[in-house]
């Protein structure tokens, strides 16, 4: 086995965070992402800019995304108020360039994050004999990680490579390889798979196979079998994070250039599925369903509605080839969801709805018009990005010069590659 080249708001926590703790209460082990949380305040004022490159692009939609994106880049976390999960959950949506504010100082997020922080007297990371891992589920909802790897899983959107560290509990440095080690050594069949799946189909080969600590022995293809096994309308918002993790892995898969069989044809059958289960509960609007893939609906909640509009988009970005992604239906689902952000960017919000909105538009930019940004298409969004014979592809040479740099590989599938 090898590891496989790196693809290189104001939130009180008061009362609001109290009564939803209180309401839910901790003996059901809710995860963060299966409850309410507390509202982000309005983004800041915007400073004076130059004209977004956006504006050169005949579609205007370009335009509107590059806006949505900017706006609500404006609503900053505060590294004295706000969990890890809340800021986690920035870097998901902005990457390498998410900026917090420290004691009233902006400060890149992803840099004060492998600092060392704690948060109330517990530390965000721990190394482990056989590896390093987040700091677990405590119990309460939107502190720490809701799920095994879930941070890690959202970290792999910043495509840091393999010797990135971060300094633990005990002030030593853990790598990604040593994060890698321990989701590893610590999957299991008693907790979620999704997020540990989402995290090593990003670094590990679609072939790779190991024991975990308990002498069990695991692989790629029983992850995607467990994923497989999942009921998508009984998961987490919705079975949306589920299904983005089939196909990322499906996706690293096909990069191989083998042809789908056994559980990765099982995967594929699965995600396609649900792309179409989302465009036909897709409201007039252009919003996903509000009840994601249960069946139509609309709801009048700006939070409800860019939290199921986002999280779909963000699957359906990863899950169809270019030629769908520039399709009508999800043309209109990110111009719907881009102008809800616009409009209401006043309006109080939380972080799991919010920063997957925007990650789901970051991940639709990308696809769409990768001149926007360059170095994000090669550093931190290469997967999502397909690539087609009339595109130009880049060189291996090239590639290396870029951080974290790949070539996209077409799989000869629909004449252009599966967005990886």
């Amino acid at each position: 086995m090898r590891l496989s080249k790196p693809r290189v708001f104001k939130l009180s926590l008061g009362a609001t965070a109290l009564a939803c703790t209180a309401a839910f209460g901790t003996a059901n082990r809710l995860h963060a992402d299966d409850v309410p949380q507390k509202d982000l305040s309005p983004p800041a004022a915007a400073s004076p800019e130059t004209p977004s490159a956006a504006t050169a692009i005949s579609d205007p939609l370009a335009a509107q995304v590059q806006t949505a994106i900017d706006t609500t880049a404006r609503r900053f976390l505060e590294t004295e108020v706000h969990t890890p999960w809340q800021i986690v959950h920035g870097l998901l949506a902005y990457r390498r360039d998410y900026v917090v504010k420290q004691n009233g100082a902006k400060v890149n997020a992803l840099n004060w994050v492998a600092s060392g922080p704690v948060y109330k007297e517990q530390p965000w990371f721990e190394k482990m004999p056989y590896g390093a891992h987040a700091h677990p589920y405590n119990n309460v909802p939107y502190a720490f990680q809701g799920h095994p790897n879930q941070f890690m899983a959202y970290l792999t959107m910043c495509d840091l490579p393999l010797d990135f560290k971060f300094k633990t509990s005990s002030s030593e440095m853990a790598t990604i390889s040593d994060f890698i080690n321990g989701a590893k050594m610590e999957v299991n069949d008693r907790e979620e798979v999704t997020w540990t799946l989402w995290f090593l189909s990003h670094y590990i080969e679609p072939d790779s196979q190991w024991i975990n600590k308990d002498g069990q022995p695991w692989s790629m293809e029983r992850l995607v079998q467990v994923e497989n096994s999942k009921v998508v309308t009984s998961a987490a918002c919705g079975g949306t994070h589920g299904l983005f993790a089939l196909a990322y892995a499906r996706n690293a898969y096909l990069e191989t250039g083998r042809p789908l069989g056994g559980v990765w044809f099982e995967a594929d059958q699965k995600v396609q599925r649900y792309v179409e289960e989302a465009r036909a509960n897709q409201n007039p609007d252009g919003t996903f369903s509000s009840n994601y893939f249960q069946g139509p609906g609309y709801s009048n909640d700006f939070v409800k509605r860019i939290g199921t509009t986002g999280h779909i988009l963000e699957f359906i970005c990863v899950a169809v080839p270019l030629s769908r992604v520039k399709e009508e239906w999800v043309h209109r689902a990110a111009a719907a969801l881009a102008k809800d952000l616009i409009d209401n960017k006043a309006a109080a919000a939380e972080c799991g709805a919010l920063y997957h909105a925007v990650d789901g538009l970051s991940i639709y930019r990308t696809r769409m018009w990768p001149e926007l940004d360059p170095a994000r298409r090669a550093r931190t969004a290469a997967k999502p990005v397909s690539a087609t014979p009339s595109e130009v592809k880049p060189t291996a040479a090239s590639a290396a010069a870029q951080p974290g740099g790949s070539v996209e590989q077409s799989n000869g599938r629909a004449a252009e590659a599966s967005p990886r």
